[in-house]
């Protein structure tokens, strides 16, 4: 929504991660350049992490509007086995376990109204560097990540 009656400004979109104490989100603008950021402690058990990715994502979304810029799509990086077609959960570490199985993308596409790809969280790092970052234009990008466990 903009206040000066104007067409809205350039789109932004919504960054999530799932991680093994906070869970993180970023409200990002096409060229990378983060606009807003918020986090929130990590839930084991899906519906709390699910109910914390939604609130990240509204908070992010109502940012995105009070800065006439609508957010139109979300990305989520998982610490997990993620199903590249349906965005659902394959595999986990033990303390993710209830998580296997939950159409993460489905579920969070429905809550938001927005487009939602779900993606291990080594790989959305990879793809963030590689259009945005410090890959940028490079032809061939090696990434090494370690979490709590390594990805």
């Amino acid at each position: 929504m903009t206040t000066n009656g104007d067409s809205p400004g350039p789109p932004t979109r919504i960054g999530l991660l799932l991680g093994s104490r906070d869970s993180a989100g970023a409200l990002v603008a096409d060229d990378g350049t983060v606009l807003a950021r918020v986090s929130v402690p990590s839930a084991d058990a899906p519906d709390d992490g699910i109910g914390g990715l939604v609130g990240m994502a509204a908070r992010l979304r109502r940012k995105a509007e009070a800065m006439g810029r609508p957010a139109t799509a979300v990305g989520v990086g998982f610490p997990g086995v993620v199903d590249p077609v349906d965005g659902s959960i394959r595999g986990t570490r033990l303390a993710l376990r209830a998580w296997r199985g939950v159409p993460l993308a489905a579920t969070l596409q429905q809550q938001l109204g927005l487009a939602v790809t779900v993606r291990n969280d080594a790989v959305g790092i990879l793809v963030g560097e590689s259009v945005a970052g410090a890959a940028a234009g490079e032809q061939d990008v090696v990434l090494a990540y370690s979490s709590a466990g390594v990805g």
